[in-house]
């Protein structure tokens, strides 16, 4: 007897614009469904596992690097894992990271004929923050990419903008993608369609986009490259200059230092795109999730730690030309237990800030 296919919904966006908790949201509005989860993390330990909701079933991390530059092989593997494990699966969700093109992600479920005969694409969902998607499509090719190869395309944050801006970003990405359905999403409001059975998904306007895609990237590398070899990876193109680095400490962060580096860093013009993590603070008794869009930041309590808890911050900064040792500096000096004397503190941390903008 064969078995049914499994849908799969593919969530992309740029950094911060809402992936793990429109996630979150689907997994909790369907408690009846048997989820599978894939996680691909950009950064060497995974932090959006930890943000997740539990699932009861597996999230299964990919933390070896971004699965846009190719059709990884790390995806199919986990596919077929899913695939030997466990067929009663009612749906499967993958989360891309925030810079993922999610074209070739969408590719391997079409182009390995074991995949392609156990799951089927329902729908790619991609999500733009209503206050900074503008900016991103000027400045991120990935962004356009992620816009182009969208069956959806949720307008997120819209209670953050005037009606001017939420008409303004409307027409940007109906250009951009006459084809898909644009939702519109904010704070308190709900989805009018249901985002599991969209049945959106067309193989013939995926290639056909996909194609158009790959030609405009080759057509910039041989624009600017002056190798011999003009088919290098994707990965050279669009992820140039963004960074992801990682930093995990056992010992507590002090809550002033970390608050007065945290709001210096978003402020002082530095392309710092994303920081999101798990915090231990010394002077709170629970685990704190932090993360930070742009010039924005919240923090929000995830309850007491646990006996089971590795006591620790967990915390990835994701940016363009970031150093990962002024970084270092940075939380080395938030996490030192000398005490706060502002002075001094002030001083240390302009000279790394200053060290960021060279």
């Amino acid at each position: 007897m064969t078995m049914p296919k499994i849908p799969v919904t593919i969530i992309t966006g740029f950094l911060g614009a809402g992936k793990t908790t429109l996630l979150n949201y689907l997994i909790s509005h369907h408690k009846q469904k048997r989820f599978a989860v894939i996680e691909n993390e950009f950064g060497e330990v995974g932090i959006d596992g930890a943000l997740v909701m539990d699932t009861k079933e597996g999230i299964f991390e990919l933390s070896n690097g971004c699965l846009c530059c190719t059709l990884n092989d790390d995806l199919i593997d986990v596919l077929q894992k899913i695939i030997n494990r466990d067929r009663k699966i009612d749906h499967l969700l993958i989360e891309t990271t925030g810079i993922a093109d999610p074209g070739p992600i969408a590719m391997s479920f079409l182009s390995d004929p074991y995949v392609k005969e156990a799951f089927y694409i329902d729908g790619i969902i991609t999500l733009t923050d209503a206050q900074f998607i503008e900016q991103q499509l000027e400045d991120q090719e990935i962004a356009c990419n992620q816009v182009t190869m969208a069956d959806v395309i949720i307008i997120n944050k819209i209670d953050k903008v005037d009606s001017y801006q939420k008409d303004t970003v409307n027409n940007i990405l109906r250009r951009i993608n006459p084809g898909s359905q644009i939702v519109f999403h904010g704070k308190d409001s709900t989805f009018d369609i249901n985002l599991l059975e969209l049945n959106a998904f067309s193989e013939q306007n995926f290639h056909s986009s996909f194609n158009a895609l790959k030609k405009q990237s080759y057509s910039y590398q041989k624009e600017t490259s002056n190798q011999s070899n003009l088919l290098a990876p994707t990965k050279q193109v669009r992820h140039a200059g963004i960074h992801s680095h990682t930093f995990v400490f056992k010992a507590p962060l002090d809550v002033l230092k970390f608050n007065i580096f945290v709001r210096a860093l978003l402020t002082e013009q530095l392309e710092v795109f994303r920081i999101k993590g798990i915090l231990n603070l010394n002077s709170v008794e629970e685990k704190i999730l932090f993360q930070a869009v742009n010039s924005q930041y919240a923090t929000d309590s995830m309850g007491p730690w646990t006996s089971e808890d590795e006591k620790e911050t967990k915390i990835v900064f994701i940016g363009k030309n970031l150093s990962k040792t002024l970084l270092q500096e940075a939380m080395d000096l938030c996490s030192s237990s000398d005490p706060f004397e502002p002075e001094i503190f002030y001083n240390q941390l302009n000279r790394i800030i200053l060290g960021m903008k060279k």
